[in-house]
């Protein structure tokens, strides 16, 4: 039968721990937001650096021209579309293979409808791929040059740090806790008994010093007659 000290410490500590799991779960979706940004401003820096048109005669050629020479990467691929279909990879290869998955390809096709830059999301067999869209239209035909980045890698990091601090929250909280809850009450002693029976002891001295025992003298016995 547990105490009511062991159980109220019981409640703190879940209540610690729902703490310091909803904060962790608050930090880790801020810095995701964050993370995603970064990530888009850096696809968009890279697509705003490619080079021009130019004498382009088809978004085929202008694609060729632009992904062939793309170096290979772990966490970063990129592919040219045109009508839904990968027309051009990097000449080395793309080592991040979910960018040529159909899904991603599907959704960066149907997402470019005008001219702007489309960003997106695509969970996909081989892990979540944040991808940029850059239409390019030459000639009454419109072309992708599409790059994405491995978003699981990106959050590796930081899952590893979260998931750090959670377990090791839990770890320090709870020994402490089941050590308080199984601490003897103050002026316990083994050797001395309980509480009680040194309260006994005492207010038993403290009576017997204030009404000493009062000693009981005989009469004498009578004669018999």
């Amino acid at each position: 039968m547990l105490s009511a000290r062991v159980k109220t410490l019981g409640a703190i500590l879940l209540v610690a721990c729902v703490g310091l799991i909803v904060a962790g779960g608050v930090s880790f979706w801020i810095q995701r937001a964050r993370l995603v940004d970064d990530v888009d401003d850096r696809l968009i820096e890279k697509v705003q650096a490619l080079r021009p048109v130019g004498d382009a005669p088809s978004p085929g050629i202008y694609l060729t021209r632009t992904v062939t020479g793309f170096l290979p990467s772990q966490t970063e691929g990129v592919v040219g579309v045109v009508d839904g279909e990968i027309v051009v990879s990097p000449s080395a290869g793309n080592l991040f293979h979910a960018i040529e998955d159909p899904a991603v390809i599907a959704a960066a096709t149907k997402a470019v409808t005008g001219n702007d830059i489309v960003l997106g999301t695509v969970a996909t067999g081989q892990g979540e791929v944040r991808y940029v869209a850059l239409p390019v239209q030459i000639g009454g035909e419109t072309g992708i040059y599409l790059r994405g980045v491995d978003m699981e890698a990106e959050m590796a990091p930081f899952q590893a740090s979260i998931m750090t601090y959670v377990i090791a929250a839990v770890v320090v909280r709870w020994p402490r806790s089941v050590s308080r809850a199984g601490s003897s009450p103050a002026g316990f002693s083994p050797r001395s008994g309980s509480c009680a029976k040194r309260r006994m002891r005492s207010r038993s001295t403290i009576w017997a010093r204030a009404c000493p025992r009062r000693a009981t003298t005989r009469s004498p016995t009578s004669p018999a007659p």
